[in-house]
This record gives structure tokens, C-alpha cells and sequence, in this order.
């Protein structure tokens, strides 16, 4: 298998697993050929939106790491602070247009680097959004990210061992 849903997930079925094996842990488990060419075309759609927010959008397949600081402080030139889009308010906005677009749904974790942000985006999955709410200074990067994320770096570990079996 190249991947599974995660209604199949639910029973233990995990990428890279034999078909056969899967088939034992989910007998009602439909096995879909790939179509790459489909699967190319959503992937240019998205990256296409994603540009739009960041031109140096760094895209896999399947998945992309992205800045939108330039592109927030943009939208917020000039306006009152109640004004501004806030990251959570534009990400959400993106995940819109992809939805819209392609019909899929998108995860994303909001953070000051892309390590945490990964980990934001393992959370809550499918069509979650996860915002890292930390201040990472020079000084308190250490400490915080110990103190305040141990939680975060745990799940995504424990989710990491549990989708590997």
C-alpha cells in the first residue's frame, strides 16, 4: 500500500503495509490502484494556490512548507491592529482555495520554524489547522520549547511509532 484513509487507519492499516496483510486487518479494505496523473494534477493545483501566498513555496506530493510573513505583512500594511489577518485567519483562507479547487482537504500547523510546524500538522488530522501558540526568542527558544512543547513532540512521536508498526 502507498497509503491508507483514515477510516482504514482505524483498524491498523498503515502506508507501506502488504496488501494481504492489510486485507487480514480490514477485510472490507478496498485496494485502489494509484493514478499518478491525477494525483500530479491535484499536487500542481495546490502548489499553484500556494504560490500565490509564498513564490518560494517548498512542495513535495503530498505535502509543503511555506512562509507568510511577507505575505502578512502585506495584507497588513497600514491597518489597525484590529484589522489584520491574523496567520490562523490566512490559513485558513488557503485551505479554502484548496478545498474549493481540488475537492481535498488540507492540514496545517501554524509555527515560528517548519520542525514545529509538522508537528502542528499531525494534529488533528484530516482538514485540521494547529497553531503553535509560542514565542521563540533567542533567550527563552531552550526552555520553551522543552517546557511548552514536550507535549507537542511527544504526540508526534507516539503518532510517528504508531504509523510505522
Amino acid at each position: 500500500l502507498s497509503t491508507s484513509n483514515y477510516l482504514a487507519r482505524r483498524y491498523g492499516v498503515r502506508a507501506a503495509m502488504p496488501g494481504f496483510i492489510a486485507k487480514k486487518l480490514c477485510p472490507q479494505l478496498s485496494i485502489v490502484p494509484p493514478n499518478f496523473e491525477k494525483y500530479r494534477k491535484a499536487s500542481d493545483e495546490v502548489q499553484e494556490i500556494l504560490l500565490e501566498y509564498d513564490p518560494e513555496t517548498c512542495m513535495s506530493l503530498d505535502e509543503a512548507q511555506f512562509d507568510l510573513t511577507d505575505c502578512l505583512m502585506q495584507r497588513n500594511f497600514g491597518k489597525a491592529e484590529n484589522e489584520m489577518i491574523t496567520p490562523q485567519e490566512l490559513v485558513h483562507e488557503i485551505r479554502g482555495k484548496i478545498s474549493e479547487k481540488t475537492k481535498l482537504t488540507a492540514s496545517a500547523g501554524i509555527a515560528a520554524n517548519g520542525f514545529l510546524a509538522k508537528i502542528c500538522s499531525d494534529i488533528n488530522k484530516p482538514n485540521n489547522q494547529v497553531h503553535c501558540r509560542t514565542l521563540i526568542t533567542t533567550l527563552s527558544c531552550r526552555q520553551h520549547v522543552v517546557t511548552v512543547d514536550k507535549s507537542l513532540l511527544s504526540r508526534s512521536i507516539i503518532w510517528n511509532l504508531h504509523s510505522n508498526p
